[in-house]
């Protein structure tokens, strides 16, 4: 009897562990489908939601700024209206009474006649004349005189003031032992050069400073290490400076 009983509860028990898996076999993917339904279904909504609260929104922005536009649409009209037209008004008044002051009402009376003869009366008479045009044609103005004074005479023009004419020394062959070639280097950084003898003197070289362009009015010469201004060393030779074979000078702006 115990064995029987025993195998008894061992098939109970492998019966109710069978119904147990079908039962999960078949509820955990039913349920697994209504949960994903559920969750689709409460995203659509919420999204559903979304959209309409952003639409809401949209549309209530639009009617607050077109209210907005037309409390400015008002205002504008309602300052045009009490200033601006106002203000146009007053400045054309005030331009024509300028246009008046200036050129005068125009002319509608008859004119009188003042000197000359009556010629030309039946003219005036006429009605396709205008009156202006009659009041013109009445007056006769008396041609104007211009007496000549005799004793004023012309004044006579300043005469010209002479330039300087410039006339460099003849230049010195190269070969020449006496020969200093002499260059210039211009605030441009250009350089200009010619060959001078060793008796010709600083005003020379201003000379020639002249003729390449920088006048001894605004310009002068130095030399470069150590500087010395030649300005006031017109007169003195090259060879006093000791401005052997070759020698570079800057052209400087005056102080």
């Amino acid at each position: 009897m115990e064995t029987i009983d025993i195998f008894r509860m061992l098939g109970q028990s492998v019966l109710l562990l069978a119904f147990v898996s079908f039962l999960i076999q078949w509820f955990v993917p039913q349920f697994r489908k209504c949960w994903c339904k559920y969750i689709t279904s409460s995203q659509t909504t919420l999204e559903n939601d979304n959209i309409e609260s952003i639409n809401q929104n949209k549309l209530e922005s639009a009617n607050i700024r077109t209210k907005q536009q037309d409390v400015h649409r008002e205002k504008a009209a309602s300052y045009s209206e009490r200033i601006l037209k106002p203000r146009e008004e007053e400045k054309i008044k005030q331009q024509e009474k300028q246009l008046n002051r200036f050129s005068g009402p125009a002319w509608k009376g008859e004119g009188q006649i003042l000197g000359g003869n009556d010629e030309g009366l039946n003219v005036l008479e006429r009605d396709d004349v205008s009156p202006s045009e009659q009041a013109a044609r009445r007056r006769h103005l008396p041609e104007q005189k211009v007496k000549s004074n005799s004793n004023c005479q012309p004044q006579k023009s300043a005469e010209p003031k002479q330039k300087k004419i410039i006339i460099l020394p003849p230049e010195p062959d190269t070969d020449d032992k006496n020969t200093v070639l002499v260059k210039l280097r211009t605030p441009i950084r250009s350089i200009c050069q010619r060959n001078f003898l060793i008796s010709n003197n600083i005003q020379e070289l201003l000379d020639y400073m002249t003729t390449v362009g920088y006048s001894q009015t605004f310009y002068t010469l130095s030399t470069t290490y150590p500087r010395t201004v030649l300005t006031d060393r017109v007169n003195t030779t090259l060879e006093d400076l000791q401005f052997i074979k070759q020698v570079t000078l800057n052209i400087e702006e005056r102080d």
